[in-house]
């Protein structure tokens, strides 16, 4: 029972160090994104941004080999064995570097003629477009070969250093473009691309020295075990298929609704992936907390254990999502017209989509991590990839057919759906889930919550009138009912022990 309780102490503790982590960087982030465009200039900034896309457009494979990476080292924290500990760390250091150096030297030729060639660089501007180009591959590399370090941090559960560690990689970046304003002399672009080098190096350097010194599996000797290379190979490939079939959806989507309807749906897509992927980040931080000991109680054979993790987080997750995505969902018009000068038409359904589909897809990924966890990853990775295309090639048919692009929006959910009940099929095979009890457990309760934390909203957003007062009321009513119906979806006993915490905390201050 202590065991359990330090276990959900530290869920918890982590998970708060994430957020402050997440909203920090969204801060910096956001008024960084303002700042490097005053700085650099428009020109300089779209020859950078253009550059650096070729290299970027494969940053997937940094998600796919950390997720990995975490997965084999969290079972052998799990096993409690220092060996398999440190050959596993080694294999997922000769994996990252070889990865590195084959994409360094691939990109290298790709880069020759992407910029000889395809691209439209400016004149007098080519030496620097080779030049920051060059940098930019370095600097991916060097961030690439971060992961293995990372991914241990994460594994042992040291959630505050890596949420220090992400903090000071935004407000260096921040710096940066300070410096370069104390340098005018000096080639933006240029200056720009070494210090981000210089970053990302400086992280590494302290990635390494951490995890050397805290972890007894880390080192930087390399190791080639043929049978866990293997194992880990075969796991990357599937996962990273996993990734590319969301890649493939996403831009598919973006071409498909180019040739249809031209620039404008992809900017008004643009700007609701945007405020989506605000929203779903917070689950993503959520998810990361738990991840670690769903494998680790998965490696202890402790599979009831393991099921009401997963069912605990993903009803959190459930309730994140609903708390920012109901206020969201109602009001986007409100927030669109705020944040933007010129909105988009199709901006306001495009987000509602966007955030119905995460709404169901903080459902599936507790469910997904868990089969992630058992390694299985083949089939669902599989149907992840025929799902996304099948759903994509049914979108264009809809629209060479003349039918209306409203009809196109519920289908964009459908593959989250179909995901979501393979996954719960592959916990039943693979973790013996019951499914009557997950429904009681995870569908009643959240079925519930989402009913009453609606309900009152929405008949507001009938029958009231619009206008800026009204939507910061309707934000506030929002914000409210979704307490109290999260509070009720609590269970008393959950409730209980959060009112408790919050008492401890207070008597504390």
């Amino acid at each position: 029972m202590s065991n359990i309780v330090s276990d959900n102490k530290r869920i918890a503790r982590n998970t708060i160090m994430l957020y402050i982590r997440l909203l920090v960087m969204m801060t910096v982030t956001f008024y960084t994104s303002r700042v490097v465009l005053q700085v650099l200039g428009v020109s300089d900034f779209g020859l950078y941004n253009v550059i650096c896309g070729a290299v970027t457009l494969f940053a997937f494979v940094n998600g796919s080999m950390s997720g990995c990476t975490q997965r084999f080292l969290s079972i052998a924290i799990g096993k409690n064995d220092s060996s398999l500990s440190k050959k596993t760390f080694g294999v997922a250091l000769t994996l990252h570097t070889g990865i590195a150096i084959f994409f360094f030297i691939v990109m290298e030729i790709i880069g020759f003629f992407l910029i000889g060639y395809v691209l439209n660089i400016p004149e007098g501007r080519y030496d620097t477009s080779y030049f920051i180009y060059h940098i930019s591959l370095l600097t991916f590399c060097v961030n690439f070969l971060c992961v293995p370090f990372e991914a241990a941090i994460i594994a042992h559960e040291r959630m505050d250093f890596y949420a220090y560690l992400s903090i000071f990689d935004v407000l260096a970046k921040l710096g940066i473009l300070y410096l370069l304003r104390l340098f005018p002399s000096i080639d933006s672009l240029r200056l720009y691309s070494i210090l981000l080098l210089l970053v990302a190096s400086s992280l590494w350097t302290i990635y390494v020295i951490y995890s050397c010194r805290k972890f007894e599996m880390c080192s930087l000797r390399f190791s080639t075990e043929k049978e866990l290379l293997k194992e880990m190979t075969s796991y990357t490939f599937w996962n990273t298929l996993g990734h590319v079939s969301y890649i493939i959806s996403t831009q598919g989507y973006n071409i498909i609704f180019n040739i249809f309807f031209g620039t404008t749906i992809n900017a008004a897509r643009g700007i609701a992936v945007q405020v989506s992927g605000a929203v779903s980040k917070f689950t993503q931080n959520f998810q990361l907390a738990f991840f670690p000991q769903i494998v680790k109680l998965y490696t202890m054979d402790e599979r009831e254990k393991m099921l009401n993790l997963v069912m605990n987080a993903t009803i959190f997750s459930f309730y994140l999502v609903l708390f920012f995505g109901i206020p969201l969902f109602l009001c986007i018009d409100f927030v669109l017209d705020i944040w933007l000068t010129e909105v988009p038409e199709y901006t306001s359904l495009f987000v509602k989509v966007l955030l119905v589909q995460i709404l169901i897809s903080s459902l599936d990924v507790s469910a997904d991590r868990a089969v992630v966890a058992t390694g299985r990853v083949k089939s669902m990775n599989l149907l992840n990839t025929c799902n996304q295309i099948f759903f994509l090639v049914v979108s264009y048919i809809i629209l060479k057919m003349g039918i209306d692009i409203m009809i196109v929006m519920p289908i964009m959910i459908l593959p989250t759906v179909v995901l979501y009940a393979y996954t719960l099929f592959l916990l039943k095979r693979y973790l013996q889930l019951d499914i009557l009890l997950y429904c009681k457990r995870v569908f009643v309760p959240c079925v519930k919550v989402l009913i009453l934390s609606s309900a009152l909203p929405i008949f507001c957003n009938i029958f009231f009138p619009r206008g800026v007062l009204y939507s910061l009321i309707m934000i506030g009513i929002c914000v409210i009912t979704t307490i109290i119906s999260i509070l009720y979806g609590l269970g008393s006993e959950m409730r209980e022990k959060l009112f408790a915490v919050i008492k401890n905390k207070i008597r504390l201050s």
